[in-house]
């Protein structure tokens, strides 16, 4: 049977038994309860009633054929994670305690009545609250140790602050100690004395008994969080040089091996090329320098193939290295760390790389398979770095098992088409700079991203807006999963009920340093403000009174809209959602813009160049007579249709009194020169 039992709750009566006063039928059969659930005989039924009326789909009544040959009536939780019901929530609030003797309440009933007696709170949990819970929570943790100075390398040639000092040292630790947790299990022990099952705290999921709870081992990683401005860059080179991979993990003997095997049996790498010998490349060009690969002799360009005359690895082209990786052979392992960021801050890696390590590390800046350039796995694997950005794995999602088709070809295909040499290394680390941009599960960046092979996942965000898809990222799936159990420590935490449970699940995974609780450590000197204060025209002061009576109702309504779900009835910004707190700071950034260059930020006054006060004005002045006409031709239509509709019902005194009110309009407002009235002429037959 699919599912786990949970309780026996009642037997079969035969069919030639005599009615009893205590049975009850279910399934188109008789049935009488366990002695010891007689007593609640009147509550099971209600429980059994309402799973029947709502055919719910985790806790289910059902009955069991026992080897005996008679049957057994049962409750068992069926083996899914989809969100439980709330008639399911219902029934297993009232019905657990029952059937469990050791049963002492549960997390998610305590917040669903939490949430029956507050208002419904906000979607989302990452606020200046949690980060607030999580530094204490970590700095209750931190040992002496990692108070001490850190060893930094001779090639580093930056000086870390303390916090930055606290933060590799938290970094290292996620590297190089093996963490393991205990499963958000208890065990639950049956009334009926038989069945012994695992229950999740946080959701009402149940699993198959086992003696011991099990437990996690976490990944290497985590996410990086450090408040913008706090170096998290230079945190991440720190530690990416204090915890290299050992060479002895990575020195890829059987590729070398399988390398030689293939080259043997072509007696010159380069040979003479015949005229019927064709290239077979990642382009459709068909001249240039060439060379041979050894597996399957095909010709490709040394110029897609990036292969240098210093060269002396045998060459494999990409068609033989895809099918030899898809065939399962083992990964390229390397000790490089690959680091994937938006392409506008790729060179900054790139510069602050040479800037904080001398002498510099290898660094590579992977373009992509559609920059017409093959990497070979075993040159990506020689760097120490390999920087790329999010767009070029947009496009490298392309080539993937996923997205290639085994469909035979009508016509014999031009070019090869490889897979991603990204795929085709171990990666000793992958960081995401930016990681909030890959949050969305559905993108083809974060579909890539996931599929990277390493041993080190690492996230650095400044700004995050979605855990979960950042928790999947680095390796603890468990956290999310199932929803449920996410969505009741969340709840928790948002109504300010429980907030230990949502620490304990993030305390190994994210890192949060903010400016506000390491602000005497920064050395920043005082700032000197100098305020120069300036004379508006009538003009300016009636166009900024007008834009700052506009954004001021909208900042009203945005807070008006996301403060009254707020779990502690706050008004507080502070208490609210980074993209929440977007939303509501929305109108303040427009009136900003408005201040700076009022004319180019404004829909109303639309242009790209500044223009003086005179030239303001009479843009004002044309766009509110733009306006002007467009609710006189409103006005117009309105008449005009109120007219037809008249017409069409034969009530003819009403439509002649609407198309003069139209023709009255036309002719009084065209004297003006404002607006050309359109109106259908009414006709007579």
């Amino acid at each position: 049977m699919d599912g786990v039992v949970l309780c026996e709750i009642a037997d079969e009566v035969l069919p030639e038994s005599p009615e009893d006063p205590t049975e009850f039928r279910f399934g188109k059969r008789r049935w009488v309860f366990k002695d010891y659930l007689i007593e609640h005989q009147e509550e099971i039924l209600i429980c059994i009633e309402k799973c029947q009326n709502a055919r719910t789909r985790k806790l289910k009544f059902r009955s069991i054929r026992q080897e005996s040959g008679s049957c057994i009536l049962v409750l068992c939780h069926e083996q899914t994670h989809v969100r439980a019901r709330d008639i399911e929530m219902e029934v297993g609030e009232q019905i657990l305690p029952l059937f469990f003797k050791d049963f002492r309440g549960s997390l998610e009933f305590e917040v669903a009545q939490q949430e029956k007696e507050h208002k419904r709170p906000l979607k989302t949990y990452v606020t200046t609250k949690l980060y607030d819970a999580l530094y204490e929570k970590h700095r209750q943790t931190i040992n002496v140790e990692q108070e001490r100075s850190l060893d930094l390398p001779k090639r580093f040639q930056s000086q870390l602050r303390k916090y930055q000092q606290r933060t590799v040292s938290w970094m290292l630790g996620r590297e190089q100690q093996i963490t393991q947790v205990p499963a958000n299990f208890i065990v639950l022990h049956a009334i009926d004395g038989r069945s012994r099952v695992l229950k999740h705290k946080y959701c009402l999921q149940f699993y198959p008994f086992e003696e011991e709870i099990p437990k996690i081992s976490l990944p290497p990683g985590g996410i990086l969080a450090d408040e913008m401005g706090l170096g998290k860059t230079v945190e991440f080179l720190a530690m990416l040089l204090m915890n290299p991979r050992p060479q002895d993990s990575y020195r890829n003997d059987y590729w070398h091996q399988r390398l030689e095997e293939f080259s043997d049996e072509v007696p010159l790498k380069r040979a003479r090329i015949s005229k019927k010998d064709e290239v077979f490349c990642i382009c459709t060009k068909k001249h240039g320098k060439r060379v041979q690969c050894t597996k399957c002799h095909r010709w490709q360009h040394e110029i897609c193939m990036t292969i240098s005359d210093t060269s002396d690895v045998p060459h494999m082209c990409p068609s033989c290295w895809s099918e030899l990786v898809k065939s399962g052979e083992r990964l390229v392992e390397s000790g490089a760390t690959i680091i994937v960021s938006p392409n506008a801050i790729k060179m900054q890696w790139f510069e602050e790389i040479h800037k904080h390590i001398s002498p510099s590390l290898k660094v590579l800046l992977y373009f992509g398979l559609h920059s017409s350039f093959w990497v070979s796995p075993f040159d990506l694997a020689q760097y120490d770095v390999v920087l790329t950005d999010y767009t070029i794995l947009r496009n490298e999602i392309y080539h993937t098992t996923d997205f290639k088709s085994d469909r035979q070809m009508r016509h014999q295909q031009r070019y090869m088409r490889p897979n991603s040499p990204l795929l085709m290394v171990n990666w000793w680390r992958v960081c995401l700079d930016e990681a909030q941009m890959v949050e969305s599960n559905t993108s083809a960046a974060a579909e890539m991203v996931r599929m990277l092979p390493a041993i080190n996942r690492w996230a650095v965000t400044g700004t995050i807006d979605e855990l979960p898809p950042l928790l999947e990222f680095v390796g603890r799936p468990e956290v999310c999963r199932p929803p449920d159990a996410w969505q009741t420590v969340d709840k928790a935490f948002q109504l300010n009920y429980k907030c230990e449970p949502l620490l304990e699940l993030l305390e190994h995974s994210l890192w949060r340093t903010c400016k506000s609780k390491v602000e005497h450590e920064l050395g920043i000197p005082p700032q000197t403000e100098v305020v120069h204060r300036l004379e508006l025209s009538n003009v300016e002061s009636l166009y900024y009174r007008e834009e700052h009576l506009k954004c001021h109702e909208q900042f009203l309504a945005a807070v008006a809209k996301h403060t009254r779900h707020n779990a502690d009835n706050s008004s507080c910004l502070a208490s609210i959602s980074p993209q929440l707190l977007r939303i509501i700071l929305k109108p303040f950034l427009r009136i900003r813009q408005t201040c700076s260059v009022p004319v180019v930020f404004n829909s109303n006054v639309s242009s790209t160049d500044y223009l003086h006060p005179q030239d303001l004005l009479a843009r004002l002045k044309s766009n509110n007579e733009n306006e002007c006409k467009t609710e006189l031709r409103s006005w117009a239509s309105s008449y005009n249709g109120l007219a037809a509709i008249y017409f069409i019902k034969n009530d003819f005194p009403q439509a002649i009194k609407y198309y003069n009110l139209l023709l009255k309009l036309a002719n009084e407002y065209n004297e003006q020169n404002i607006s050309q009235v359109h109106w259908l002429p009414l006709s007579t037959s």
